[in-house]
């Protein structure tokens, strides 16, 4: 393990953490939330997705939450898109860096975006030089990469299409994710491997959910084989409302207390993130009510 290797920890707590809690967090609170995390060190924040509000009503404030922490310096604000639409507001807003999200299958493309995976890939073909122009940063995200939860396992060549399409576009950042916590030690430590070798020059993250503890693990199995950047949500708050059983995402502040102690550094004080913590919690409560499937089945 490199351990004189700094960690990168990204946030995606706003986003993610947050996307399918019921209570409808005010945009102050959010504002207030991210500016404790940023306070504890962390630079790197997923701060919403640029969605149709019927569809995640959460982050329907997402160009209001973006005007009231842009100006925080030193700090990436990352948006997640998942179309044109969503793109088109987020550059709107004058958002910096944006990673679009595709599915690893069609059955998960189709029902968080409602197109398959292959429209999906045809739809950044065309976006590419658009954000570029922007002046935007422009990253990839590879959702159920790790494994569908009714198609089960993704072939890795699957991943390698869907990658070559986001280097095409020039996407040098490339998150996999594991959507729903069925990846396993076992499976990172293959993937990774061939993908670096596959793709020399793209940077990887991985974005965790944690089921039983399993997503700690993962954790620490994806930065043995290299990979520098992990994603987590202050809390452990968290999951795909279109998954079965969805767990929470890993928590930023249970990773930052393994890494302290391997020796490796992430520039996130512990004690002060603790704080952000019980500050969220004191907001959504311990076990607060999630929407779990598509709003309008509810």
């Amino acid at each position: 393990m490199a351990k004189e290797q700094n960690l990168t920890i990204l946030e995606v707590g706003p986003r993610d953490g947050f996307q399918n809690l019921v209570e409808f967090i005010p945009t102050e609170k959010k504002a207030q939330i991210i500016q404790k995390l940023v306070d504890a060190g962390v630079r790197y924040i997923e701060f919403a997705s640029f969605v149709h509000p019927k569809w995640i009503p959460q982050l329907a404030d997402a160009a209001e939450l973006y005007s009231l922490i842009k100006d925080r310096p030193g700090v990436t604000y990352r948006a997640l898109i998942p179309n044109e639409k969503g793109l088109e507001r987020a550059l709107e807003k004058g958002v910096k860096e944006v990673t679009w999200v595709v599915c690893a299958t069609d059955r998960g493309n189709l029902a968080n975006l409602n197109m398959t995976t292959e429209q999906s890939l045809e739809m950044i073909r065309r976006i590419g030089t658009r954000v570029k122009r922007a002046g935007a940063k422009f990253c990839g995200s590879i959702a159920y990469a790790l494994g569908d939860p009714i198609e089960g396992d993704v072939p890795i060549e699957k991943i390698f299409e869907i990658v070559r399409v986001f280097r095409q576009v020039g996407a040098t950042d490339v998150s996999i994710a594991d959507s729903i916590g069925i990846a396993s030690p076992l499976k990172i430590r293959k993937m990774f491997p061939e993908l670096a070798n596959e793709f020399p020059d793209v940077r990887w993250s991985i974005h965790l959910h944690n089921i039983l503890g399993l997503g700690i693990a993962n954790a620490l199995a994806a930065w043995e084989v290299g990979v520098t950047t992990l994603e987590s949500s202050i809390a452990g708050l968290g999951g795909c409302p279109y998954a079965p059983y969805p767990g929470g995402n890993v928590a930023t502040e249970e990773l930052v207390y393994l890494f302290n102690k391997l020796g490796v550094h992430s520039g996130i004080n512990l004690d002060k993130l603790m704080e952000a913590r019980d500050f969220v919690r004191s907001i959504v409560g311990e076990k607060p009510k999630k929407q779990v499937g598509h709003p309008e089945e509810k």
